[in-house]
């Protein structure tokens, strides 16, 4: 949960700075333009100056919401729990035994080490919690899906996982 919430958090990071430099271009280069160019492009100089203003205080209001918003430090500090998990995880895998328990001598380690890495982390915002699970558990259910059938679609795949889950749901909220 924490990679696929780092991954949108710097997906909206990128997006906004993407943006914010183009139409800081834009408006950088219009802002020395002639008005030569307005009347090529069919717009009134006087009108089109005006407008360039307040665009430009709009986006440098936006690169100020963008510093306090802090999506990518957001991405980074999940990215880290992420990875903080995943050694703890990879620990918990390598000391399971075959009958899916973990030895008695090495359980309180196991269980300190979740503690430090919760207690250490970043967490996961409640509101965003149910649906980040349940695309972990649709990406988990896609890959099983996939190793049955390696040549489908993904999207097939995908569109199969949420169909037989939405039918469950719906015949198990009647009961």
């Amino acid at each position: 949960m924490h990679y696929a919430y780092s991954a949108r958090a710097n997906l909206y990071a990128r997006v906004a700075e993407l943006v914010l430099v183009a139409a800081s271009v834009v408006f950088l280069v219009t802002t020395f333009a002639d008005d030569n160019l307005y009347e090529v492009l069919g717009l009134d100089a006087r009108i089109s100056r005006v407008v360039l203003g307040i665009a430009s205080a709009l986006a440098f209001f936006g690169s100020m919401a963008l510093l306090i918003v802090d999506w990518a430090g957001t991405a980074a500090l999940h990215r880290a729990a992420g990875e903080k998990f995943g050694e703890l995880l990879m620990k918990f895998r390598q000391s399971r035994l075959d009958d899916k328990t973990w030895p008695d001598e090495i359980a309180d380690q196991l269980c300190e080490g979740y503690e430090v890495a919760s207690s250490n982390s970043v967490s996961i915002p409640d509101k965003k919690f149910n649906s980040l699970k349940a695309q972990y558990l649709t990406k988990k259910e896609v890959s099983a899906l996939a190793s049955r059938h390696p040549g489908a679609p993904l999207f097939v795949l995908r569109l199969i996982v949420r169909l037989r889950a939405s039918r469950s749901a719906l015949t198990e909220s009647w009961d």
